[in-house]
């Protein structure tokens, strides 16, 4: 899993309702920072299970699991996610995808590489989390919860309501897991009625009364679990080679695949 995805996912579930920050917040928010940014050190990997669930099911990508790894050797990463991977090394941005039996090869642009390393919650988001969530931090033995509720308002129909809880090691402040609740409300009127009916879903599936009124009504879930994180510099060692998967021939200037992937299309994008 990309490391900006998180903080990506947070700033996005993000409503308009109104609320009044609390003074013990700024505490929990910061060591909340603190948890995230544990993919920022210099050796770090990891392997994690992604569980994703939706009610009610539109289509089959709604509900899956998936295994992923992570590595990072000081500016070196790699990722490996279902049936991806994607190498961040020697100054390229390679990405396979195994289904497809593709590899596509970039240039890093200084940008891109910020962001993936980039995993702290910012002024901007601090303020947004205080004004928009409730926030509470639950301690048991060596284990911390925090967790981000929205702020309820007058009528949550047709808002997005969220919920982020984030279990770690209170010691070492290495995240256990996470897990995101989404619920989406929107009036259910004609128009989108028709437009859901021409996408072939099921629009009886979504709809519930409430108050004499329809609406469409949805759940997601995505739950992250982290286990084997080391920070030790030999594990980090370990990170795979994008040159175990291509070779480069310096006086064509291209790549192809070797080994197992000698038959994937390779696409040079630079």
């Amino acid at each position: 899993m990309k490391r900006a995805t998180i903080l990506v996912l947070l700033l996005m579930m993000l409503t308009s309702q109104r609320g009044f920050a609390q003074k013990d917040t700024i505490e929990i928010i910061k060591e909340f920072s603190k948890v995230l940014e544990f993919s920022s050190q210099e050796n770090l990997s990891y392997t994690s299970r992604i569980k994703l669930s939706a009610s009610p099911i539109i289509q089959p990508t709604d509900t899956m699991t998936t295994t992923g790894i992570f590595y990072k050797q000081g500016d070196r990463l790699y990722t490996e996610s279902g049936q991806e991977e994607t190498f961040l090394q020697d100054g390229l941005l390679i990405q396979i995808n195994n289904a497809r039996k593709s590899i596509w090869i970039s240039k890093t642009e200084g940008q891109l590489k910020e962001e993936l390393e980039k995993q702290t919650v910012t002024k901007q988001m601090e303020t947004l989390f205080r004004q928009k969530y409730n926030i509470a931090r639950r301690n048991s033995g060596t284990l911390s919860t925090i967790s981000f509720d929205t702020r309820p308002n007058e009528n949550n129909q047709g808002t997005a309501q969220s919920k982020v809880s984030l279990q770690y090691d209170a010691k070492t402040l290495l995240p256990q897991s996470l897990s995101i609740d989404i619920k989406v409300s929107e009036e259910a009127d004609a128009e989108l009625k028709e437009a859901l009916k021409a996408e072939g879903i099921n629009v009886a599936g979504l709809i519930q009364t409430i108050n004499g009124t329809e609406f469409f009504v949805r759940t997601q879930n995505m739950a992250v679990l982290f286990e084997g994180i080391s920070t030790a510099a030999a594990t980090a060692m370990k990170i795979p080679s994008w040159k175990t998967r291509l070779e480069y021939n310096e006086t064509a200037g291209d790549y192809k695949g070797i080994g197992g992937y000698s038959d994937y299309e390779v696409i040079k994008l630079y």
